[in-house]
């Protein structure tokens, strides 16, 4: 009857008027950026393309915006503001308007990380963001040496957790990708991987691994990762000898361990131009692990993501071209 197509009518209306305002306030929110603090580092980098793969729209800070598009391409469609994150003053514009989710990455060590990063979640709070996803380090505490790194991140998370914004931490191993960094010529030329870790059992993970963790955690609602601390970690936790086995099967060559100790590694630091301050923060590192700081082997990562973390053998084939001759 009539007053049935009628009321029939106007639910129909209704129908297509809710669905469209859920398109709306859906495309609303996919419109405000992720800022990723840190965004072309080495756990930066991958961040930004996953996000960008899922059609996410991404902010970073960068020193050099030449850089961005050498790593993403001209048009990669990334917002850039230029600056140095350990200097605010120097940004172009305030990377914070209209930001509502933050990740805080350390692309690099300086002696003065804590004041950085605690300046920049101040920062952050002042803008009312809505969430701070935070790289840290397993085995950060407020309990661990004054001059150790672990102190610092843990005073960093202290100030975040009573910062008054929902946070997550990350908290990852030693990065496989060090080894890219430090030892590709020494593996090469000379066959030998030179640590002041005895035989200390350190669970190494892959930055990319971190980076995807990341990247479902600013993906999904900021509900889902409230108040968390996720632990990542590799499949195992090897010695150095192991992992020397390990590269040695890969790259069809022997690779041996040598242990050092923490005066000649601290030394050797110094002679490489690291700032006195460094090289000890380096070594006190190394002390750490040999007390057992990075031999747990957790579940998070998989957890978190639905995928095993990648193996040393797995990392050291990808990446076998630049340890041979």
């Amino acid at each position: 009857n009539a007053e049935y197509r009628g009321n029939s009518s106007l639910i129909c209306d209704r129908f297509v008027s809710d669905l469209l305002l859920s398109a709306l306030l859906k495309s609303t929110v996919q419109m405000v950026p992720i800022l990723v603090i840190g965004g072309t580092g080495t756990v930066g980098q991958h961040v930004v393309r996953g996000l960008r793969s899922r059609s996410l729209p991404v902010r970073i800070t960068s020193r050099d915006r030449a850089k961005v598009a050498e790593l993403f391409g001209a048009d990669n469609g990334v917002d850039v503001v230029v600056g140095d994150y350990t200097n605010p003053e120097s940004f172009e514009t305030d990377p914070f308007v209209g930001i509502e989710r933050v990740l805080l990455l350390s692309s690099s060590v300086c002696l003065d990380q804590a004041q950085v990063e605690i300046r920049l979640i101040k920062m952050a709070c002042a803008a009312n963001v809505k969430q701070i996803v935070r790289l840290g380090a397993l085995g950060a505490s407020t309990n661990e040496p004054s001059n150790s790194l672990f102190c610092w991140h843990g005073d960093i998370d202290m100030f975040l957790r009573h910062a008054g914004i929902p946070f997550t931490l990350l908290h990852p191993t030693l990065f496989f990708q060090n080894h890219l960094r430090d030892d590709v010529a020494s593996i090469r030329d000379q066959g030998i991987l030179i640590r002041p870790a005895g035989d200390c059992r350190v669970s190494l993970i892959d930055a990319r691994d971190v980076a995807l963790a990341a990247e479902v955690v600013l993906a999904e609602p900021i509900e889902e990762h409230s108040g968390m601390t996720y632990l990542l970690t590799g499949p195992q936790a090897l010695t150095f000898s192991e992992l020397c086995s390990v590269i040695s099967q890969v790259l069809n060559k022997q690779v041996t361990y040598q242990s050092t100790d923490d005066v000649a590694w601290f030394n050797g630091l110094q002679a490489q131009g690291w700032p006195k301050r460094l090289a000890h923060l380096m070594t006190k590192l190394f002390q750490f692990y040999r007390q057992g700081g990075n031999d747990i082997v957790a579940g998070d990562f998989e957890i978190l993501t639905g995928r095993k973390p990648r193996s040393a053998e797995q990392f050291f084939t990808d990446f076998a071209h630049l340890f041979k001759s």
